[in-house]
């Protein structure tokens, strides 16, 4: 007895129009981009207002400068900088195509900071950093650490590379 062939599903290409409609789909999506660096951008703005100027950030930003001072000490003054920074890279650069290295970089970064703040001027995180690394690596490995995790994500950040 012959075995009976499995019916086959042709697939039609799609129409023009439904092409179009997806292209027009992922544009939109950068959009959201922009408008995420834009927030960035206020943040970053009313952070150093609050934490630069000690203006009065109402309940909100006396919370905010409060947190960020215990988690991450003297970093806190480098936190608009990075909103700053970030949400300006974002508007600039509003057709990312991989965010992944962005977002590497940016945490590259803040630990490379917090890494070389240590202990006394690195708030909860910076200790605890400065505990992991200070045991196994000592004063100037830590140093070493993070000079090179500061330096890989300003790369990454930027999207720069060391050969050109």
């Amino acid at each position: 007895m012959a075995r009976k062939k499995r019916p086959t599903r042709v697939r039609s290409k799609s129409p023009a129009r439904v092409r179009k409609s997806k292209r027009k789909r992922r544009e939109r999506r950068h959009a959201h981009h922009e408008l995420l660096g834009l927030g960035l951008l206020c943040a970053g703005l009313f952070l150093a207002f609050v934490t630069w100027l000690e203006g009065n950030g109402g309940l909100v930003g006396t919370t905010i400068a409060d947190w960020l001072d215990a988690l991450v000490g003297s970093a806190r003054h480098g936190g608009p900088l990075v909103l700053l920074a970030l949400g300006a890279l974002m508007v600039a650069r509003a057709s990312l195509v991989d965010v992944k290295p962005f977002r590497t970089g940016l945490v590259l970064l803040c630990t490379g900071a917090l890494t070389l703040l240590g202990d006394e001027r690195g708030g909860a995180l910076g200790t605890a950093l400065d505990t992991v690394f200070g045991r196994l690596l000592g004063g100037t490995g830590m140093f070493i650490l993070g000079l090179f995790l500061c330096w890989g994500g300003a790369l990454l950040l930027t999207g720069a590379s060391l050969g050109a």
